[in-house]
């Protein structure tokens, strides 16, 4: 059953607003009138400490709101001018709606003092998940009066998937106002139950748009990119630049060819990152670093092709595709995706039970051919039940995965959350000579999770059984050969609204991995506290005491290492232009380079600078070290001796600085800076007969990028930007630019 609080009448009118911000036309006297009356987050349905109106209605093309936000301060609102979607911590008025009426996906839109727009997409199936790579063309406006300020939005039907029904329709829809103050507190329209482990079941219900229809949506997106690259064979100075220049035209396609699905098609797509990836440190790692993805293409309709459990689908692993095609929708309580493309570069990762890496196919290869469906169905209120197959192929190789994942709703507060999957893999002898797999490979895996989420307390309990040759080349797999237990609980304290403690809780947690012979791979319990309150802060303490397993790759020895850590994770925001974070790590870690304990010390440090409106200053520092006791090493038969000291010590900037003219008009600089300074006298491989292990005393990297954007629209855009990377020569200490480009895009969306 749903849970929603209250079922109105939506609003009919034939005139659409003039969107300006201001509310002061007739249609909005006659529109549906929802009260934010209620603090939904960290509230849980207290009274809401301002007040705030909504106003809706529809005219059979589009839906309006209006929304008058009081507040007894306007110099206290938080407002700048930034990118599309990038304003979510500033004072916000929006609406989301659940078009489907099936409390599982919805639309967000908001939009901020300022007139900034956010829009996504959001599910709702393990708690709230907005996905803002979905864009489109809607239209809002913001004013900031004497008490308080107003906005006004209008969306476009024909930019919304919703059910291809006769008569009325009822959506789940809520309003909610992101009341900033001293703290960030979210008010809507309803008041939550706190027995009931959902969102959008309860939203209240909106009735109206009688005999409305989805228009195809046909849009073509044509785009030009040009980019000019020099790059040096080597990195000395004296080293001459050798470029090109390279002209490209790609095209983008959007279909509805019913009003419950979408087909998408893209040509020679530019899939160039357009602003950098952040920054991540990457050393004494044994597993592989996920990166994001960022594309719209893979992302826009991403709900469609994802599970909950198991990373069976990770996009950033087609990395040149000259082609991709997508048809994803829903019908009633049916959805479905299928993603088809070629890839120019294979890259995939190989797990292992204690480590993992990324390979790829030879280069001169040809194109990998992939398949990715998804086809899942809704089952009562809360529950479902889906199937997932993925397929990339090439000449002597190939992997397959089929899985079955559902979702139960136990009762209001109670989920449970399994996945199966099986995997095929061939094997190229190239793979098999490089990482000792044999040709054929198959392997099952198993993903089980309990959770009961209610006001005072969280409960969840977790179960994995991963076979050692099970590997998922489209997703992101990163540990096999391995069963693991997780239990996890959590009490939660609520304080007043007028005290500076806002809420907290303090958790335990036992974490167990052993391999698939029974052998203990890792143990772990964790204590820790949380606290949030005035000033937008909140602080986490975690104390880890943890037993693990390390194979010696030098003696083939096993070692399991007793490792004590603490973590403390913070941020705080004293006022609207200055934001800090700060985390730090101490303690006992595996030195994996020499296969040893030592101890780590872990800095990062960030703040978040607006300088007026429209100037804002990004700047992460991270360091991190490890320090080693004096012991001895057995190293092709001789033991060697190896004093105290210091291992290595890390160090990486990254800086961002843009400059917003408008809500349009973006010019932003980004450098990115990695220095690795090691103590050579202290590393095991150094004193081997193999010279192609030994490590050297420093590595630096750099990036830098300038990139000029204008966006006319949500889909249409122009850039225009600079960027170079450099590295130093492993025996030399100079750092030397051996990589840069200048690149040019233009793209615009002809829409029905």
């Amino acid at each position: 059953m749903s849970f929603s609080n209250e079922n109105h009448q939506l609003s009919h009118q034939k005139i659409a607003p003039t969107v300006d911000g201001f509310i002061n036309e007739a249609q909005w006297r006659n529109a549906t009138v929802l009260d934010l009356n209620y603090d939904d987050v960290p509230g849980k349905g207290q009274p809401a400490p301002v007040k705030t109106t909504a106003y809706v209605y529809e005219d059979g093309q589009s839906l309006h709101v209006a929304l008058y936000a009081y507040t007894d301060n306007t110099d206290q609102l938080r407002a700048h001018l930034s990118a599309r979607d990038k304003a979510r911590a500033d004072d916000l008025l929006g609406i989301v709606i659940d078009t489907f009426n099936d409390e599982r996906n919805a639309y967000e839109f908001f939009v901020n003092p300022l007139g900034v727009q956010i829009d996504a997409r959001m599910t709702d199936n393990r708690g709230w998940k907005a996905n803002d790579s979905w864009n489109a063309t809607w239209h809002s406006a913001a004013q900031i009066v004497e008490d308080g300020w107003t906005a006004e939005l209008s969306i476009p039907l024909k930019i919304l998937r919703f059910a291809d029904t006769q008569g009325l329709q009822t959506w789940g829809l809520a309003v909610y106002r992101s009341y900033q103050g001293e703290s960030q507190q979210w008010l809507t329209n309803f008041k939550r139950d706190n027995q009931q482990n959902c969102n959008l079941c309860q939203f209240s219900k909106v009735t109206g748009f009688k005999d409305v229809k989805q228009s195809n949506n046909l849009q073509f997106i044509p785009g030009v990119t040009y980019t000019y690259h020099q790059e040096k064979a080597d990195s000395t100075i004296n080293d001459e630049w050798s470029g090109s220049g390279k002209l490209d035209a790609s095209l983008d396609m959007s279909w509805a060819p019913t009003e419950n699905s979408t087909l998408n098609a893209t040509l020679n797509p530019d899939f160039s990152q357009v602003e950098a990836d952040t920054a991540q440190l990457d050393i004494n790692s044994p597993h592989t670093l996920s990166v994001a993805e960022k594309r719209t293409f893979f992302l826009d309709g991403a709900e469609y092709l994802t599970t909950d459990l198991l990373n069976l689908v990770h996009t950033r692993n087609i990395t040149s595709p000259e082609y991709g095609l997508k048809y994803s929708g829903k019908s009633g309580e049916k959805s479905y995706g299928v993603l088809v493309a070629n890839d120019q570069e294979t890259r995939f990762v190989l797990p292992r039970n204690q480590s993992s890496e990324i390979t790829s196919l030879p280069s001169n290869a040809k194109p990998s051919d992939l398949v990715i469906a998804r086809y899942k169905q809704d089952l009562g209120e809360k529950s479902s039940l889906g199937v997932l197959y993925t397929d990339r192929k090439n000449t002597g190789y190939r992997n397959t995965v089929l899985s079955v994942d559902g979702k139960a709703a136990l009762s209001g507060a109670n989920m449970l959350h399994f996945q199966w999957a099986h995997t095929k893999s061939k094997n190229p002898l190239s793979l098999q000579n490089d990482h000792n797999l044999k040709e054929d490979q198959q392997g099952n895996a198993l993903s089980v999770n309990f959770n009961r989420d209610l006001y005072r307390y969280t409960v969840s309990a977790a179960y994995q059984n991963v076979e050692k040759e099970f590997r998922s080349d489209l997703g992101f797999i990163t540990q096999a050969d391995y069963i693991g237990k997780q239990l996890n609980g959590s009490i939660k304290f609520y304080g007043q609204s007028d005290t500076w403690f806002k809420n907290g809780s303090t958790s335990a947690g036992y974490h167990q991995k052993k391999d698939r012979d029974g052998q203990l791979l890792e143990e772990k319990n964790s204590l820790s506290g949380y606290v949030a309150g005035k000033y937008h802060s909140n602080t986490t303490l975690t104390f880890d005491k943890k037993t693990q397993r390390l194979i010696d790759g030098f003696s083939d020895t096993q070692t399991y290492f007793k490792l004590n850590q603490v973590n403390l994770n913070a941020k705080f925001q004293p006022i609207s232009d200055v934001k800090l974070t700060f985390l730090a790590t101490k303690g006992d870690a595996i030195d994996y380079h020499n296969e040893q304990r030592g101890q780590l010390q872990r800095v990062k440090a960030e703040a978040d600078l607006y300088l007026g409106s429209q100037l804002n200053i990004k700047f992460s520092h991270e360091y991190r070290a490890i320090n080693a006791e004096r012991t001895q090493h057995l190293i092709e038969g001789q033991w060697r001796a190896f004093d105290a000291g210091n291992i290595f010590k890390a160090t990486q900037n990254d800086v961002r600085i843009s400059y917003q003219f408008n809500t349009k008009m973006q010019l932003k600089l980004i450098s990115q800076y990695t220095q690795v300074d090691r103590n050579t006298a202290l590393y095991r491989a150094n004193y081997d007969n193999n010279p192609d292990n030994d490590i050297y005393a420093a590595k630096k990297t750099i990036g830098n990028q300038l990139v000029f954007s204008y966006k006319f629209n949500a889909e249409s855009l122009f850039y225009l930007g600079y960027s170079d990377q450099g590295a130093n020569e492993p025996m030399l200490d100079a750092l030397e630019i051996n990589d840069r480009r200048v690149f040019s895009k233009f793209s615009y969306a002809w829409r029905n």
